[in-house]
């Protein structure tokens, strides 16, 4: 389970993408990125960003359709035209939409059910801000260290015989997201520690 946060308006943080393959059992794997981005006009901003890759953020090769090719940052480099037409990535999704991207040409799915959420709070947060009403701050949470839940999780959970998978998936997904909300109140020292031994028990 990656838990990609969102901290409005600006701030995002993307589970721990490269040290994570889902084939090992992982606990509560923090962020890979860290990004906050600031506007700076109508059709420009700018992005301070970091990236948390530790011993894992070296450029590494995969086997691709057109054979062995390094992957940087999440992105397979020097692919053709073609291969980045047929399999999209990261940089094609965000480069395609051009410098501002037309909402009438989307086509939301359900799996955007996030976008569309973020839109509306963007768009009432400046409404509010229009009427005199400055957006909240996370700050205002207290002045201790915030508690933030960007992070991989893969737990072994065989199926039941009564249990289908988007069933499994669903129990699942809300029982670490429970997890991880329950324990924003630890003493942040001991708050990794708690939702690892919560994270354990459940797979």
């Amino acid at each position: 389970m990656r838990v990609n946060e969102l901290i409005l308006p600006n701030f995002t943080q993307a589970g721990s993408a490269f040290a994570c393959d889902g084939t090992a059992s992982r606990y509560f794997g923090r962020s890979a990125f860290t990004r906050w981005v600031v506007p700076l006009d109508d059709q420009h901003c700018i992005a301070y960003a970091w990236g948390n890759f530790g011993e894992r953020g070296d450029p590494q090769e995969y086997n691709t359709p057109e054979g062995m090719q390094k992957i940087e940052q999440g992105e397979i480099l020097g692919r053709s035209y073609e291969e980045r037409q047929r399999h999209p990535g990261d940089v094609e999704a965000v480069e395609g939409m051009g410098l501002i991207s037309d909402h009438e040409r989307e086509y939301l799915v359900p799996g955007d059910r996030g976008v569309t959420l973020y839109r509306r709070q963007i768009r009432q947060l400046a409404r509010n801000l229009q009427q005199g009403h400055p957006p909240p701050q996370p700050t205002d949470l207290g002045s201790s260290v915030i508690p933030t839940y960007g992070s991989d999780t893969v737990l072994h959970r065989p199926l039941q015989s009564a249990t289908d998978d988007p069933g499994l998936l669903r129990d699942t997904g809300a029982k670490v997201m429970d997890i991880l909300f329950d324990s924003d109140n630890d003493p942040a020292p001991k708050r990794d520690a708690h939702i690892i031994n919560k994270l354990k028990k459940l797979g």
